[in-house]
């Protein structure tokens, strides 16, 4: 988990974000959105707007980013936003709760075009976080670890994918090997035996539109060629 302390715009914490986790897939069970648009946010610089933009911020101040649109946020608004990444309120009932557009409401939220509640408004984010207070310090807690259990799952995943595609690698390397060591036993033996029977395995593999026998040996001598080119400074 980062522990940012300096307070930065949203869109400076997500490409940090990005820049540690990638388009995570924890991200975007959070936020709601596909992969796609992920990886549309970490090409682009672009930020969400609306909803997901609420959750974008506080996954980031989850995960330990100080966000500077939720610090410029009334204390109880604040609060308010937490619920709504918590899933405690939807912002249907606080929108019918404080009769307010999703619009105006959700530029509380922005940096930019920003509005203020009125004293009303802010009477009511009161109201709605009063009787929660006492939880929501666990329950962010509790959010975090599994914020911070599932990243880290994660990143172990992924060290495992790169170990798999080295031992992968050697594997097909020695599978190679092996192959080879096939070819010059079976065709010592055939060099040593009769013509007919080297014939007879001309015959079979060696004709045709793409005889196996002759992709074998261009294989082989490309490989040959490739370290012949590096050598000569040629790659």
């Amino acid at each position: 988990m980062k522990n940012d302390k300096k307070s930065r715009p949203a869109k400076e914490c997500l490409a940090d974000f990005f820049k540690e986790h990638g388009p995570s897939p924890v991200l975007e069970k959070f936020v709601q959105v596909d992969q796609v648009t992920l990886i549309r946010w970490q090409k682009t610089d672009q930020l969400p707007v609306g909803a997901t933009a609420i959750l974008v911020y506080y996954f980031l101040e989850f995960v330990g980013f100080s966000v500077s649109e939720l610090d410029a946020l009334d204390r109880n608004l604040h609060k308010v936003g937490q619920y709504i990444a918590l899933g405690i309120f939807s912002i249907e009932k606080i929108l019918q709760d404080i009769q307010a557009s999703p619009n105006t409401f959700y530029r509380y939220f922005y940096l930019k075009d920003s509005t203020k509640p009125s004293i009303g408004r802010k009477v009511i984010f009161e109201m709605m976080v009063a009787d929660k207070k006492a939880l929501l310090p666990a329950l962010i807690a509790r959010k975090q670890h599994e914020i911070k259990s599932e990243l880290d799952a994660e990143a172990t995943c992924k060290d495992s994918t790169v170990s798999v595609k080295k031992d992968l690698n050697a594997d097909l390397i020695d599978q190679f090997e092996s192959a080879c060591l096939k070819i010059i036993e079976l065709g010592t033996v055939l060099l040593a035996g009769p013509a007919d029977l080297r014939h007879r395995m001309r015959n079979k593999i060696g004709v045709g539109s793409a005889p196996v026998l002759h992709r074998a040996w261009e294989t082989t001598n490309k490989l040959l060629r490739e370290v012949k080119e590096v050598k000569e400074g040629k790659k």
